[in-house]
């Protein structure tokens, strides 16, 4: 059997009283991979760009987390009358407080501009649709079709 690079047997230790020195040899350094890894330099210096989930695991994971599933106000609080972005953050005041705190209010948010036909109305992400139809514009320019003019 090949003898090891660390002891078998206990290392003996010299009493001292302000340290405890080992006299078992320090194992020999072979080059740069004998070294512990950097931990910073091992990863890269940016975060791994978001892989975009697929529309039907975003629903899940939002219909799962989402924190107006267990809110106690009344679902025409989700919904301002107002056209004008202002008054309806005034109608839905209570519905964006509830969505200021969740867990998923981006995903949510996304889902609301990927799915335009029902994302179009109510609260989504904490933003009101004035707001969303804006981003969406500012976001998504090329899946805007022009209004025809008479």
């Amino acid at each position: 059997m090949p003898a090891s690079r660390y002891p078998t047997t206990p290392d003996v230790w010299e009493e001292s009283e302000h340290m405890a020195v080992s006299r078992t040899p320090a194992p020999a350094d072979h080059g740069p991979t004998a070294h512990t890894p950097d931990r910073a330099a091992a990863r890269p210096p940016y975060p791994p760009p978001p892989v975009p989930l697929p529309d039907q695991a975003l629903w899940a994971r939002v219909i799962r987390n989402a924190r107006c599933a267990d809110s106690s106000l009344d679902p025409d609080q989700w919904f301002p009358a107002s056209a004008e972005a202002g008054k309806a953050r005034h109608e839905a005041a209570a519905a964006i407080t509830v969505c200021v705190t969740c867990f998923v209010r981006t995903q949510c948010l996304e889902l609301s501009l990927r799915s335009w036909d029902i994302g179009q109305h109510g609260v989504w992400g904490g933003m009101v649709p004035a707001d969303r139809a804006a981003l969406r514009r500012r976001k998504h320019p090329s899946t805007i079709r022009p209004v025809p003019r008479p």
